[in-house]
């Protein structure tokens, strides 16, 4: 299995299977199992093994399932997929019907940059909002520690003879002080967490970027040969 670019792949497929796809008498697509992230709205090439020239393009229109052994290995892929064809005219081009191709990739391509956007934005916002939490948490806590340390310099009743002032119960601040080191670890977590999944969402958007350019090309060259 290759991939060709972004979420393009490219299949060389068993014969019958093959055929079966395209002449509708399957929509169930079956492949050894890859490491490759492959997801329903994705676009497949399929090609025969004996004939690896030829091809039929097909959009994933059911989820991805992963089959397991026995022992918990998995061994292959298998998914719900629907032939991209275009028989609204029999004398269209094969350059148009790419184009044509092209575009609905071009197309799927812009929803899932406005998804991925869209993600990053709200993480933004959840870490803004947690950082600010966490601030004031971290002050909070600085206090209790401060009043514990007090605890090592003055008794309760000397304290309130003196300066007429109550002291915190030792166990209280300490169960507290517990709680809110908590509560900062988990912010800090998930700050964390949030940050590592924006780094990967920016990268899936830099690829996205890349396919969109390597699209755009693709159709001006079939614009150019349709017009040529």
């Amino acid at each position: 299995m290759t991939l060709i670019i972004g979420y393009n792949f490219r299949i060389t497929i068993e014969d019958q299977m093959y055929y079966d796809l395209v002449e509708g008498t399957t929509d169930i697509l079956t492949i050894p199992f890859t490491k490759d992230s492959i997801f329903k709205g994705d676009f497949l090439t399929l090609s025969p093994i004996s004939n690896p020239n030829k091809h039929a393009d097909f959009e994933i229109i059911g989820h991805v399932t992963s089959v397991k052994d026995k022992n918990g290995t998995p061994i292959k892929k298998t998914m719900r997929v629907k032939q991209i064809v275009d028989d609204s005219n029999e004398d269209v081009s094969s350059a148009q019907n790419h184009m044509k191709y092209l575009k609905a990739v071009d197309k799927r391509i812009d929803r899932k940059f406005q998804k991925l956007g869209d993600q990053i934005r709200s993480n933004l916002m959840t870490i803004e909002e947690k950082q600010r939490l966490l601030d004031v948490t971290n002050a909070f806590l600085y206090n209790l520690q401060c009043r514990r340390d007090m605890l090592n310099f003055m008794d309760d009743k000397e304290a309130f003879e003196k300066f007429k002032v109550e002291l915190d119960n030792e166990d209280q601040l300490r169960s507290t002080i517990k709680e809110h080191q908590t509560r900062i670890n988990q912010y800090d977590s998930l700050i964390r967490d949030l940050e590592i999944e924006n780094d990967t969402l920016e990268k899936k958007m830099d690829d996205l970027e890349e396919l969109k350019r390597y699209i755009s090309n693709e159709i001006q060259l079939c614009e150019d040969e349709i017009n040529g």
